[in-house]
């Protein structure tokens, strides 16, 4: 077997219970003791998050249109990835998006020039933000990357503002996907523990804001995941 060709590899609406594996599998069982396939992997820049892109150390935030990037996984090389974000109207290529998509619509874009399609979530207004009390701040470890979310209060009204953050301070309390090292870690969508539920019960009344719209896509990737998580 040559080739392995895995297309829209970027779900929309999140990804398998343990897809990685059943991934994993899914070539042993293609490529038995065959050496020498190539498997290419593509999809429409619908999310920044994508299980694949974790899994192989794929980067897209840091990823230059039109530029190929190669990640080695042992020193021969035997085992590499080439990735790239395809620059729209590629040299000596055709294209069909002239006749198909001449529409005015911004999602589409996503196919006609590679912007990614990403949900305009509710941006807050710096002011608004300056002058609201800050009750307390939880954290968010997903995908190597990491999250704020403070609770904060304006007016007698609670909202969430999730932004990027460095680091997770030392005993203050964070979700994640994975088992957590210490007592401040909250596993996925545990709804019995306070924190969560505090987070979750205020997420439903929909004052819900974000620093831009790249955070809101990682989040939404975080509350899909955590779902398939059982506590």
């Amino acid at each position: 077997m040559r080739y392995i060709i895995f297309d829209e590899v970027i779900a929309r609406n999140g990804y398998l219970k343990g897809e990685w594996s059943i991934f994993q599998n899914c070539i042993s069982s293609l490529v038995r003791n065959r050496p020498g396939t190539v498997i290419y992997m593509l999809a429409n820049p619908i999310s920044k998050f994508c299980l694949y892109f974790d899994e192989l150390g794929i980067d897209f935030n840091a990823a230059q249109q039109g530029k190929i990037y190669v990640i080695k996984y042992d020193e021969e090389g035997k085992m590499k990835c080439a990735f790239e974000y395809i620059a729209d109207n590629l040299e000596g290529c055709s294209t069909v998006a002239d006749e198909y998509f001449g529409f005015k619509n911004e999602k589409a874009r996503s196919i006609t020039e590679g912007i990614w399609e990403l949900e305009n979530v509710k941006h807050l207004d710096r002011g608004i933000y300056r002058v609201s009390e800050k009750k307390r701040t939880i954290y968010i470890e997903f995908t190597g990357k990491n999250f704020a979310c403070d609770i904060m209060r304006y007016n007698n009204v609670y909202y969430l503002f999730y932004r990027p953050t460095k680091k997770i301070p030392e005993k203050e309390y964070y979700l994640t996907l994975e088992r957590p090292l210490d007592r401040f870690g909250i596993v996925g969508c545990n709804r019995n523990h306070p924190i969560f539920k505090l987070m979750n019960d205020i997420f439903t009344t929909g004052r819900v804001f974000y620093s831009d719209n790249t955070v809101g896509d990682y989040i939404a990737g975080f509350r899909a995941a955590a779902r398939n998580i059982k506590v």
